[in-house]
Parts: C-alpha cells; structure tokens; sequence
C-alpha cells in the first residue's frame, strides 16, 4: 500500500468505519440464512442426470422427479394382513402431508418386489413436491412424521422401525454433517487461538484483535455468499470453505498488521504514526498474499462441478473480505487504541530485552573469535613445519599432555584476556 493510502486510511478511519458497519448490518441477515439457500444435492454442471431431472419435472410433471425411499422394518410384510394394515398406516399419514405428491409401494401394485427377505418388512417410494422447497427442507418434516408412526406401530410390533433413504435424504445427512463439523471446528479453533495469540502478545486486547478479524471475515463472507445465492445456487461445501478460510486469513492478517503496529510504536512512533506504517507496510504485504491466494480459488470457477465452483467463489469471497478488513479496518481501530492496546497485558514484553541479549552475546563472541583462530593455529603450528624433529613433535605432545602450552600460546591467552 502506497504512503498516500496508508494516509487516507488513518485521516478517514471515522468513515470507514461507519462504512463497515452499514456492509455489516446489510450482510447479517444473509449470513444468518445462508444455509437455507444454499444446495445440498451434487452433479456436474449440464450433465445428463441434471437434464434428465428438468424434464422429468417441466415436461412430464411427473410426481416422483424428486423423491425418497421410505424403508420400513420390523413389521409383517405388506402380503399378510398385519403387515398390509400398517403399510396403509403409514402411507396415509404421509400423504397427509403437503410436501408429498404421491407414494408408491404394495398398495398400488400388488408384487412380491415389495416383501421383505423372510416375509418381513417393506418400502415405498415417496415423491417431494418441488414447490415446498428443497428436499432437504422437506424431508425433516416427514422425518418427523414417521417417527410418531413407528411410536405408534412399536406398540403392537415392537421392533418397527422407519428409515429413510435415496439421494435426497443421503444429501440430508451430508448437509447435517457438514454445518455440524463446521460449527464444532469452529468452536474447536476459536479458544485454542486464542490462547496462542494471548501467548504471543502477552496482552487481553492485542490478542483479541485478530480473533475479531477472523470471525468478521467469515460472517460477512457468509453474507456475500448469501447475497450470490439468492440469484445464482450455491454448493453447502462453501460454507466449510468460507469456516475455515475466513478464520485463518483473518487471524493471520489481523495479527500482521497488530505486529507491525506494535513494533512503530516499541520503536517510539505515536499512535497515528504506527498505525499509519501498519496500514502502508502490512497492508501491501496482506495484498500481494490475498491476491496469491485469489488466483488459486478463481481457477476453480473454471471447473464444471459445483461443489469446486462453490469453493472457487467461497475462497474469493472470504479473501476479499479479510484483506480488506485488515488493509482498512484494522489500521484505523489501532489509531484509536493506541497504547489501550496493551491493555489486560499479564507478562512484559519481552522483545527488546530479548534482542539486547542477543546482541550482548554477539559482540563478546566477535572478541573472543581471533584469540580463538590463534590458539587452533598454535595448536596446529608443529605439524606444519617439515623442519621439526620426531624428537621436538614428541617432546611437543608430552608437553601438551602436562598442559605445558608453550610461549606463544600463553601469550595469545594474555592478549586476549586484556581485551575481554
């Protein structure tokens, strides 16, 4: 970031915050519903399966277009009269329901394809009306259903049990899956960054800083993901994408541009000094490392699947809203802050004494370096000179061996005992 947009940051920080605070308001709402618009079925783009789906529903309006499988276990097959009474049972309470359009089993055509292995058990195909909803909106309803009618048939067989299967409720169960690891990923990472940040820092609010980051990149992310949805559908995989990459590119922004303040102002800038330097240096290292980051998420876009086009958009997405964030946001909230970032501090910063150390260590290894050299090459010198007798080289190790060093040594170890 150029000197005179780190500048305009820091004099207009007042809009821009006000400014993130409207995107914010305006994104919540989509972010909070994003999983009721997002898809959770999966097929190439254009395929045969997906053209074959369309016509089924537009052309034929056949009731089955979409459907699910009902498995019902623990009961006579539908060919004895137990069995055939609670088959109706069931196929009465779901057509009760509105989201279904038709059912199909044993009732409509009377064929051992039906029974169970053992004369034991059924199913039924249950066709979704596509106006209700997606199926993974359906489906929980009817869940709901067969489960008080398996309550209901336990009493007169106790080990019914009602099942659902088929793509729509496969991809119910991948949905699930997906938001509930998501969610408890998240409450996995939050604490234990945390707690390394609060490390690093030494400091309650220099740590939470970039944790605020990461979190708002991912809910406004998820409202931009939102937003798209509504127009053009999106995979429910571009939730874990946004999850995971939001709270990483976030935190790690936020804690580059935090770091850089902190350094300007251990360096004895002012407050709007070193937020100014945070938004010129870190900001153009956040920049060039989003853009990096884009480029790899914007070739999916290019991918015929939806799942990895989700991706693509997810990533683009939430790396977009956490550069900026830290490029922007930060910067101005640190002008503020001031030395009130170092509130909450339980430990003393220990870099510059550190360093001190560091180079104490240093200076006093450059002065012992050339009483060092001089010492090995005395110690090296005898075997040098083809001149010296085997008597002289014997008489030389036994010496060495009494710790009689020699003149010269001595005197390399006087020297460098002035110096030190």
């Amino acid at each position: 970031m150029g000197l005179g947009a780190a500048e305009a940051v820091i004099r207009y920080r007042a809009a821009i915050v006000i400014a993130w605070l409207l995107v914010a308001a305006g994104l919540l709402g989509p972010a909070l519903r994003v999983h009721e618009r997002l898809e959770v079925s999966s097929r190439p783009l254009g395929s045969e399966s997906a053209e074959v789906d369309r016509i089924l529903a537009e052309r034929f309006a056949s009731p089955f277009a979409r459907n699910a499988v009902l498995v019902v276990t623990g009961v006579p097959g539908p060919s004895r009269p137990e069995g055939l009474a609670a088959l109706r049972e069931i196929v009465d309470a779901l057509q009760a329901d509105p989201g279904v359009t038709r059912t199909f089993s044993y009732l409509d055509q009377r064929d051992d394809f039906f029974e169970g292995a053992r004369g034991r058990g059924t199913f039924l195909f249950v066709g979704l009306d596509p106006s209700r909803g997606r199926e993974d909106q359906v489906l929980p309803a009817l869940g709901a259903i067969t489960r008080r009618v398996a309550a209901a048939l336990r009493e007169r067989h106790p080990e019914a049990s009602l099942r659902w299967t088929g793509e729509a409720a496969i991809n119910l169960d991948l949905w699930r899956t997906s938001i509930d690891e998501a969610r408890a990923a998240e409450r996995r990472a939050l604490p234990l960054t945390l707690a390394l940040l609060l490390l690093a820092f030494g400091s309650v609010v220099a740590a939470l800083l970039p944790v605020l980051t990461g979190v708002l990149a991912v809910t406004l992310a998820l409202g931009v993901v939102g937003g798209v949805s509504a127009q053009w559908p999106q995979s429910i995989l571009i939730v874990n994408v946004v999850s995971m990459l939001g709270l990483a590119l976030g935190i790690d922004y936020g804690l580059l541009t935090v770091s850089r303040f902190r350094e300007a102002r251990a360096a004895g800038a002012d407050a709007m000094t070193a937020a100014q330097a945070a938004a010129r240096y870190a900001g153009g290292t956040i920049a060039l490392s989003g853009a990096a980051v884009a480029i790899g998420f914007a070739a999916l876009l290019l991918v015929p699947l939806s799942e990895l086009r989700s991706a693509g958009l997810g990533g683009l997405a939430v790396v977009a809203v956490a550069v900026l964030l830290a490029a922007t946001l930060l910067p101005g909230l640190l002008a503020w802050l001031g030395p009130r970032l170092e509130a909450g501090r339980f430990r003393k910063p220990q870099g510059e004494a550190g360093s001190e150390r560091w180079r104490a260590w240093a200076r006093r290894e450059r002065k012992l370096a050339p009483a060092a050299d001089g010492i090995r090459a005395s110690a090296r010198g005898p075997r040098r000179h083809g001149s010296c007798g085997r008597g002289e080289r014997d008489a030389g190790g036994a010496g060495a061996a009494r710790g009689d060093v020699g003149p010269q040594r001595r005197g390399l170890e006087r020297r460098s005992a002035t110096r030190r």
